[in-house]
């Protein structure tokens, strides 16, 4: 046994005290009796025990004696000492991911599982501290931060709820890598910190890094369950509602106006494998709608519609119950699945007008946006009576009344103060820009203002501004100072939504940018300027029905659960155990609560014995013994107090990074001066930190802080760190305060992080920033090179450099520590970028150093900047080529561009898997359809999409829609449909096929006569049309005949049966089908009426002037075709030239279907676009950056098409039409380019450099990685860590991968990866040093080198090192959860933390304790009761004087109480003897004797005494009142002689 404190070893001088209390004779007492003959045998009785006798036998003093002892041995807090698991420190991890609120088998939620466990964790731990940390997707929360107090704990796990949003595990690493090492530097020499991951089956695959990072034990929680979810609701209006509505309100005018007809639909999923039936109810408000019985199959998804029911707008919520799996006793796992809402669209609706000639970019950014189009006006006139409608004004237009309302301007030139060129304008973060990744736009010519006072600068040339927002006396106004159609602006995803929230900041009024949102997501905001969004109470952690109010402004939102993601409860793991062992250490098994039980098992047994012994009957001695008790009991639970004048602690944070350290000299005066003032009761602390965190010292009470003797890494400021630390140093039970030195730039980690342990701790947060004085700096921000280099290649470097001032500089670059170039540049103050052709040189990895050198810099750690490409050998590609093409200046371009490739012509194309896969890329150059081989094009979906090849379709007039490619499968596969839509859709088309059946037509050409190849053309024609297009097909010879009389396109096969029953005919009279055509298509309801002739011979007539002039006039399009040299081609050109057509001349058999073909889409003007076209080109992409920096050419020509929705359009026309379009599709990727090759549509770019990089870099792209299906490496450089992942194609259980790299000093390193999945190994890399690491991972089979990739990781210079760091991050965190101080204040009196520190009572109750039984055992040995005290009988006086109805003289009254009193507390009829009427007569003084305490002396008073004393009625009664003592001693003889 061992103690903890031995200073009680002194009460055990209480023990002898006891011992003196039994043998000391207390002072005796005055009692009247009438003889003393009764006493004598009691007296001889006495005397004749020895004194040895008298003490042995007394076993009230031995009990007393080891209470004694056993209160004083509790207070010396014993304990032993046995052999346990040590947990020096513990971080748990919760993941509170929705999935985490499945059954986990048992009747608990698997949270509640996972929480019951760490409780269970918690108890049988002992001196451990303990982090919890919860991750989701809402983020990761720290709940407790090296926390040893169990009750604090525990509260702490029953705070914690599940998020109905994903989960988020890796997010977390960060945070538990930065409480472990704050654990171990505090602890030093403690056991190891130890993780634990609590997950289920859905986030055990991301909870597998904890294991290899931390070796942590992933706990995996609950089985497979079966789910059944209710994914979502909708509405949309049924058909007719309105009539509907009117209808059912029975003529309630007000009522009908808010009441629509609406058709519902939930979503359902069943998760299980069995089939599932439940009930689906429907509820408008609180009213129950209808309820639906539904049946899902296993793993169906189906739709529970809820058709044509009134509705006033309420909130609409659908619920599924009596879920039952057929032949299961499952019930449904999920309970937060099983409801979805639905509310009407609330936000606001934006009426816009766009002022000028039309702009399709604006015109389609602002449909996309709110649904509808936008209102066009080529004057602004027309809208001088709205002034709520928006304007936007158009490059050019008019703008003189933009005053009068909110209005955004393209081109302003009213308020200009010069213009720049081709430049690329950087994009500030602002309210227009929410919700968007920094980008920049290129543009040809911007405008460039100075921002007014009311204004916020958002685009920038440097340091001038090109655009600008606000708003002044009321107006709102958005400039952007180019015109978009001279940018690459419009083909960014970003312009749709900068429209959306420009247009939205000038007219919508409405709170929320969107009403429905995924748990977990963050609620989006329109841009408002009367509040800060950052304040509202708007949460998405739980799904539901929620509110938002702003003001006097309330919307009303839906947070849904993450089904998709969360819902399917079947996914199980196994868990991970750690490996690591904890070694054994001495565990204390406290024994205080046994000694104080003991100890009240002895009191109560002490008082049974003295009560029995001694018959007492009184209360007193009870009390005190009651009230020691309950010291004893107080003493037994360990009651504490809260003490609030207890020690606060203060922990002060002193940045010392090398961006704040000139300011540690004013820092350390500042501490000196603030610790000269700290109060008693507080102790403080200091941290220093930077990219780490160091303690400078501990908690002390001592104010000697001298100057700072700690130097931690000062390449970075990470507040998450400084902070963890701090909340480490403050006792868990304490009061504690936080206060931060610091400059306020967050260059590493994440503070947001530190805001829960910081409120849930109720440590006070303060903070003041210091201004540094920032010197002339340049400085490089960024290096972008291609993804992918080959061999050889020529390529743009862009560099972006940044400076606060303006001056002459030098850019270096070098390559293996050699100057390879240098450029001579101007540096405007703010960003500035240049681009610089580059050769590849290198074999594997292409890596350089980008230096600045400017004068007066004053900060050399910024000026370098590491950049690197992998370098793979040059792919080879197979360039197919159409018929009759000139192809010879595009093979030249592809020489220059170092192409490797193969020509061959259509037919001569691969037609199987394996031919195909010799290459990694195929080019079409203005190839037909119908000329390439069926092997090809039946392969070719597999080998772009499973094998990760490219395709590029070049333009022409064979080529896209023209080329047959419709409903192809180089429609499937290519970026772009062939039918147009939108803008360019193309009308309703009736064409009337004139076709020559005479008997001319039956020559053979190439094997088939004339008129079969003219019914095959027809045929092709029919399946190129679309349903909503109408057909006829006329023959002629002598006369005419309708095979097919117009009619709708739907039934094709109908058609071209009737088609194939044309048969050879006689002559040859080609007008009166003419003229039978043009009535047919004059009846006909299409936008396109076209008629196309097909003959070989001579016409009857050379007149055809009626002809020409009737389907003139008619609006009827006329095609003409010779078939063979004996057609009459001079009048069938006439008559093509003269009716709008195209004349056609063929003596091929394969040209006619062909022909026939393209026909269906020439019939309008829409397919084939001719004539000069500008382009609008997205600058941004590595396909198109850096190119034509002085203007892309414009084109003569391209083959129109849609892009689909997954491609993105890199260069446009003016029509907006796609020029340039890629796409990935599968593994591979595909381009779409419209235009020629010829120089026919593309003669401006004949001949240029940038044109020959520009196919360079589309047959890259359509390489893409040539080690898909092989193994692979993924790297990603974070704050000095590198992650590393290796993905296998090959491996089994065998095999091993490693890593080795080379840094930037030369070493050398290998490390091991980790296998965390099937063929995934990982794997984190120490790269705090700044340049290029040489990387190469090796898969291993057998100790054998099976397979290896090389790379390389650029880790650059910490932003510790660039003056534009943004303070707002930390003193919005600090505003959020603390306050500000100013330099004057004096902190220590500002404490208002509400936390109490603990104070137990123990030590002081057992203490106490000693001291009142001692005074017990003293009371009771002395006869010693508060009638015997002065000051008791002075109250008694003075209650009886109150009294005043008392008889007879106070002094009286006073003896009389005082002798019954006396009498209250002894038994009276102790003596056995009574009278014969059963009274006890007066034998009060040998009844007192017999109960008073062993050893209590008696007085006699004798009779003479007695009779000195004057006698008084009261005497004299009682005096009659006395037994005779002799008769006494006669009734004893007899009783002997009987």
């Amino acid at each position: 046994m061992i103690f903890e404190s031995l200073w009680p070893l002194a009460l055990f001088s209480a023990v002898p005290a006891v011992i003196i209390l039994y043998l000391l004779r207390p002072r005796g007492k005055d009692y009247r009796i009438s003889s003393t003959l009764l006493w004598e045998k009691l007296f001889r009785n006495q005397q004749s025990r020895t004194f040895l006798e008298k003490f042995i036998h007394n076993i009230l003093m031995y009990l007393q004696i080891l209470i004694l002892a056993l209160l004083v041995l509790a207070l010396m807090s014993p304990y032993l000492q046995k052999a346990g698991k040590s947990r020096g420190n513990v971080i748990l991890v919760f993941d509170t991911s929705a999935s985490m609120q499945h059954d986990a088998g048992d009747g608990r939620m698997r949270l509640e599982e996972a929480l019951d466990q760490a409780k269970s964790l918690i108890a049988s731990s002992e001196d451990t501290a303990f982090s919890i940390i919860t991750c989701d997707r809402t983020g990761t929360d720290p709940l407790a931060v090296g926390v040893k107090d169990k009750t604090t704990l525990l509260t702490a796990i029953d705070g914690i709820e599940c998020c109905d949003g994903p989960g988020n595990l890796p997010d977390a690493q960060s945070m538990v890598e930065t409480f472990r090492d704050a654990a171990g530097e505090a602890e030093k020499g403690s056991p190891g910190t130890e993780v634990i991951v609590y997950t289920d089956g859905s986030g055990a695959e991301e909870a597998r890094s904890f294991s290899e990072y931390f070796d942590a034990q992933v706990l995996v929680m609950g089985e497979s369950v079966s789910n059944v979810s209710n994914q979502f609701l909708t509405y949309a209006e049924a058909d007719g509602g309105e009539d509907k509505d009117a209808s059912a309100d029975n003529g309630q005018t007000d009522q009908a106006e808010n009441t629509r007809v609406i058709t519902c639909a939930c979503g359902l999923t069943n998760y299980s494998d069995a089939e599932a039936s439940m009930e689906v109810s429907l509820y408008a408000g609180e009213r129950l709608v209808e309820i639906k019985k539904m049946t899902l199959g296993a793993e169906e998804t189906a739709l529970c519609f809820f058709e044509d029911f009134s509705w006033q707008g309420e909130a609409l919520r659908s619920e599924i119950s009596s879920v039952q799996f057929a032949g299961r006793d499952d019930k449904d796992s999920l309970a937060g699945d099983n409801t979805a809402y639905a509310i009407e669209e609330q936000t606001g609706s934006v009426e816009a007008a766009l002022i000028g000639e039309g702009n399709t970019y604006v015109e389609k950014a602002y449909a996309a946006a709110f649904g509808k189009s936008l209102t066009k006006g080529k004057e602004e006139s027309a809208l001088s009576n709205a002034p709520q409608i928006v304007r936007i004004y158009d490059a050019g237009a008019e703008s003189s009344l933009r005053d009068e309302g909110n209005s955004m301007v393209f081109q302003d030139e009213r308020h200009k103060a010069g213009t720049v060129e081709k430049v690329m304008l950087a994009v500030t973060d602002c309210e227009l820009t929410a919700g968007l990744s920094s980008f920049s736009i290129g543009v040809n010519a911007a405008n460039v203002y100075e921002v007014p006072s009311w204004g916020t600068g958002f685009l920038w040339a440097g340091g001038q501004c090109a655009g600008y927002y606000g708003e002044h006396d009321g107006i709102k106004t958005v400039v952007v100072g180019f015109d978009i159609r001279e940018s690459d602006f419009p083909l960014k995803a970003e312009f749709p939504v900068f429209m959306a929230n420009a247009v939205g900041f000038l007219g919508d009024t409405s709170l929320l940018a969107e009403n429905i949102y995924e748990a977990g997501d963050t609620l989006l905001f329109h841009p408002q300027v009367d509040f800060d969004v950052n304040t509202l109470n708007a949460q998405t952690k739980k799904a539901g029905l929620y509110e938002v109010t702003a003001g006097d402004m309330t919307e009303r939102y839906v947070v849904r659960f993450a089904a998709e993601e969360e819902a399917d409860g079947r996914i199980t793991a196994e868990g991970i155990t750690s490996d690591t062992g904890y070694g054994s250490r001495p565990v204390k098994v406290r024994l205080r609560n046994i000694l104080l039980v003991l100890a009240l098992l002895l009191m109560a047994a002490e008082w049974i014995l003295y009560v029995r012994q001694m018959r007492y009957r009184g209360r007193f001695y009870l009390a005190v013994r009651a009230a020691g008790v309950c010291f004893l009991l107080l003493a037994l639970f360990g009651v504490s107090v809260n003490l609030r004048g207890a020690v606060n602690t203060t922990v002060f944070l002193m940045d010392i990074s090398d961006s704040n350290e000139q300011n540690l000299p004013a820092m350390e005066t500042y501490l000196k001066k603030v610790l000269d003032q700290m109060p008693k009761n507080n102790q403080y602390g200091i941290v220093t930190f930077g990219k780490n965190a160091l303690v400078e010292q501990f908690l002390t009470k001592e104010d000697h802080f001298s100057q700072v003797m700690s130097l931690p890494d000062k390449t970075a400021t990470n507040f998450e760190d400084a902070l963890s630390r701090a909340l480490a140093m403050i006792p868990a039970e304490g009061a504690g305060r936080i206060v931060i030195l610091t400059d306020g730039k967050e260059t590493k980690g994440e503070l947001g992080r530190m805001t829960s342990a910081l409120l849930s701790r109720q440590v006070e947060l303060l903070a003041y920033v210091y201004e540094s004085d920032q010197g002339p700096d340049a400085y490089v921000k960024d290096v972008e090179l291609p993804g992918y280099l080959y061999q050889g290649d020529l390529y743009s470097m862009t560099v972006t450099v940044e400076s606060n001032y303006e001056t002459d500089a030098r850019i270096q670059i070098l390559t293996g520590g050699k100057q390879t170039a240098a450029y001579e540049v101007h540096l405007n103050r703010g960003s500035n970028q240049f681009r610089f052709q580059q050769k590849v040189t290198g074999k594997n990895v292409e890596s350089f150093e980008v230096r600045v050198a400017a004068a007066r810099d004053t900060c050399e750690e910024n000026n370098s900047y590491h950049a690197y490409s992998v370098v793979d050998a040059v792919p080879k590609v197979l360039m197919i080529s159409g018929r009759g093409e000139d192809n010879g200046q595009f093979l030249n371009l592809l020489q220059t561009a170092g192409c490797d490739f193969d020509v061959v012509s259509a037919a001569g194309a691969p037609d199987s898997l394996k031919e195909l896969l010799e290459y990694r890329s195929i080019l079409l150059q203005n190839v037909y359809l119908s000329n390439l081989p069926e092997g090809f094009l039946a392969n070719l979906e597999t080998y772009v999409k499973d094998y990760g090849c490219g395709l590029v379709c070049i333009g022409g007039d064979d080529s896209f829609a023209l080329g047959g490619y419709r409903e192809s499968v180089l429609e499937t596969v290519l970026p772009v449909d062939m039918e147009l839509r939108g803008v360019n859709e193309i009308p309703s088309t009736a064409m009337i096929m004139v076709i020559d059946h005479s008997g001319s037509m039956s020559m053979e050409m190439g094997g088939a006569t004339s008129l079969d190849l003219a019914i095959t053309a027809a045929k092709t024609a029919v399946d190129q049309m679309r349903s909503t297009d109408q057909v006829g097909v006329i023959t002629f010879d002598d006369t005419f005949e309708w095979v097919v009389e117009p009619t709708p396109a739907d039934d094709k096969e109908k058609i071209k049966t009737q088609i194939e029953t044309i048969a050879e005919g006689g002559g040859t009279t080609i007008q009166p089908a003419l003229w039978a055509a043009l009535k047919g298509a004059e009846d006909c309801e299409a936008g396109i009426r076209h008629v196309i002739l097909l003959t070989d011979g001579q016409g009857e007539s050379r007149n055809y002037k009626d002809i020409i002039r009737e389907y003139t006039n008619a609006g009827v399009t006329l095609s003409t075709v010779a078939v063979g040299g004996d057609s009459d081609a001079r009048l069938l050109e006439q008559l093509a030239d003269n009716c709008g057509g195209r004349y056609y001349y063929s003596d091929m058999a394969s040209d006619i279907p062909k022909i026939f073909a393209q026909e269906v889409f020439l019939s309008g003007d829409t397919y084939l676009q001719n004539g000069l076209f500008h382009l609008a080109v997205d600058g941004g992409n590595e396909i198109t950056k850096g190119l034509f920096e002085d203007g892309w050419p414009g084109i003569y020509g391209y083959v129109s098409a849609t892009p689909k929705g997954a491609a993105s359009v890199l260069i446009a026309s003016e029509k907006d039409d796609p020029v340039l379009t890629v796409m990935q599709y599968g593994l591979g990727h595909t381009v779409a380019w419209n235009t020629d090759v010829t120089n026919e549509w593309t003669a401006g770019y004949a001949g240029k450099s940038d044109y020959v990089q520009l196919w360079k870099r589309i047959v890259d792209y359509s390489v893409g990685n040539g080690g898909i299906g092989e193994d692979s490496l993924d790297v990603k450089a974070e704050g000095g860590y590198t992650d590393v992942v290796y993905h296998a194609r090959d491996y089994d259980r065998q095999t091993k991968v490693e890593a080795v790299y080379t840094d930037p000093e030369g070493n050398t390193r290998t490390v091991p990866l980790q296998a965390v999945a099937p063929g995934r190994f990982e794997t984190k890399l120490d790269t705090d040093v700044t340049g290029i690491y040489n990387l190469s991972v090796r898969r291993m089979e057998e100790g054998e080198i099976a397979n290896a990739v090389t790379g390389a990781v650029a880790v650059q210079y910490s932003d510790e090192y660039k003056f534009d760091v943004d303070k707002g991050i930390f003193t919005g965190f600090v505003e959020r959860c603390g306050a500000m101080l100013d330099q004057e204040q004096n902190f220590w009196e500002q404490r208002k933390s509400g936390i109490k520190e603990r104070y137990e009572l123990t030590k002081w109750l057992l203490l106490l304790l000693i001291f009142w039984f001692m005074m017990d055992i003293a009371l009771r040995r002395l006869y010693i009761q508060p009638k015997d005290m002065k000051w008791y009988q002075r109250i008694v006086r003075y209650r009886m004087r109150r009294k005043g109805k008392a008889q007879g003289s106070p002094a009286e009254l006073l003896i009389g109480q005082i002798e019954g009193e006396g009498k209250a507390g002894w038994d009276e009829t102790a003596s056995g003897e009574t009278d014969k009427s059963g009274k006890s007569g007066n034998g009060r003084a040998a009844g007192d004797a017999a109960d008073l305490p062993e050893g209590t002396p008696i007085r006699a008073e004798s009779r003479k005494n007695k009779k000195q004393r004057k006698p008084k009625k009261a005497d004299r009664k009682e005096e009659m009142q006395t037994l005779d003592t002799s008769a006494l001693l006669q009734k004893k003889d007899q009783r002997k002689q009987r």
